[in-house]
C-alpha cells in the first residue's frame, strides 16, 4: 500500500472525531481542478516529501492508542489500493474507528468493507451527472453506474455516510445537478464545497456561495454549503 501523505491529527476530517489522515497515493479520476493532484499519480512525484509506509502508519496508530479516536483514509483513491482491507481490519484491531473518502468507483471494494464490518464513516464525492464522468474525469465509462452502486450499497447499510460536491463549472450546473440529485440518497448529508482552482484553469470556473446555494436541490433535505 502506497501513501503519499500523513497527517498525525485532524479534527475536521472525521465528523466528531479526533482522527489521523492518511493519503493514499494514485488514483484512476484525472479531475482538472484535483486540489491533491499530486496523489494522482501511482507513484509520488519527484521531490514529493516523504510519507510513511503502511508498517510506519500503523506504529503510530499504536502508539496514540487512546489519544486518537480514529483514523481517516483519503486519497488519491483509497479503494485503487490493494492494501485498504488490510488497513482498515488493523486499525479497527487497534479501537480505531474508520473513516473512507472515496470517488465512488468501486463499489465491490465499499461492499466488502461494510460486510467485513470495516467501516465507521465514508464520504463519497459526487462530482457531476453520472453520464458526464467520461471523459471528462475518467476514462472508465462506467464510473457514474459505479457511484450509483456505492451510494445504493451504503443507503443500503447501517453505516453513516455523506455526499460531497465541490462546485465547479462545467461539471456542477442546473443541468446536471437533478441528475446528481437523482442518485444521492435522501437520508445523507449533502455537503456543496466551494472550488480552489489551481492557477491555469481554462475552461473551468469556481461558483460562489450565491450560485451554489442557489442551486442546492430543495428535494434533498440535508443538503447544504459547507462553510
Amino acid at each position: 500500500m502506497l501513501f503519499g501523505g500523513f497527517q498525525k491529527l485532524t479534527t475536521i476530517d472525521f465528523p466528531g472525531l479526533v482522527s489521523a489522515l492518511a493519503f493514499t497515493q494514485g488514483c484512476n479520476f484525472h479531475c482538472p481542478y484535483c486540489h491533491n493532484a499530486q496523489l494522482m499519480p501511482e507513484t509520488p512525484l519527484p521531490g514529493a516529501a516523504p510519507a510513511p509506509d503502511l508498517d510506519g502508519i500503523l506504529a503510530f496508530l499504536r502508539k496514540r492508542q487512546g489519544l486518537l479516536d480514529g483514523i481517516t483514509i483519503s486519497g488519491g483513491e483509497p479503494c485503487f489500493q490493494s492494501g485498504l482491507d488490510f488497513l482498515c481490519r488493523e486499525a479497527k484491531a487497534l479501537g480505531y474507528k474508520v473513516k473512507l473518502d472515496t470517488n465512488g468507483s468501486f463499489p465491490q471494494v465499499v461492499e466488502r468493507l461494510l460486510r467485513g464490518h470495516l467501516l465507521n464513516y465514508v464520504a463519497v464525492d459526487v462530482k457531476t451527472a453520472p453520464e458526464a464522468y467520461a471523459p471528462a474525469l475518467t476514462r472508465d465509462e462506467n464510473a457514474g453506474e459505479k457511484l450509483r452502486e456505492t451510494l445504493r450499497l451504503l443507503a443500503a447499510s447501517s453505516v453513516p455516510f455523506e455526499a460531497r460536491t465541490t462546485c465547479v463549472e462545467p461539471f456542477v450546473t442546473a443541468e446536471t445537478v437533478p441528475a446528481m440529485a437523482a442518485i444521492v440518497p435522501k437520508k445523507a448529508p449533502w455537503f456543496f464545497q466551494r472550488a480552489n482552482l489551481p492557477e491555469k484553469a481554462e475552461g473551468m470556473r469556481a461558483l460562489a456561495d450565491a450560485e451554489i446555494t442557489a442551486l442546492i436541490p430543495r428535494s434533498h433535505r440535508k443538503a447544504r454549503l459547507r462553510a
